[in-house]
């Protein structure tokens, strides 16, 4: 899935890429998510380990489109994926407001 959208409006460009990502390789065992795990910016939060964007419409905080990126198979794991969309909450409703 390329975006997934949340209010139905518009899904992810990909105009957010942090440098560090290249080709993100992911694991049925990789760890739970961490905040240090993400990048933060003016519209989206990015995480670094498999890619995931998570964004909000300029004047919004809160998540308005996700694009899962490589993580499309690991989205079984639906408690992974939970605490990725919590902890991207997170950080769009703690940046400065644009």
């Amino acid at each position: 899935m390329n975006g997934e959208l949340i209010d139905k409006r518009v899904s992810d460009t990909g105009v957010f890429d942090h440098g560090l990502i290249d080709s993100p390789s992911i694991s049925a065992d990789i760890g739970k998510p961490t905040r240090a795990q993400f990048v933060v910016g003016p519209y989206q939060v990015q995480h670094l380990p498999t890619g995931a964007k998570f964004g909000a419409y300029p004047g919004e905080r809160d998540l308005c489109y996700i694009n899962w990126g490589a993580l499309g198979e690991l989205c079984a794991a639906q408690d992974y994926c939970d605490e990725l969309k919590k902890i991207a909450r997170e950080l769009l409703r703690e940046r400065p407001k644009f």
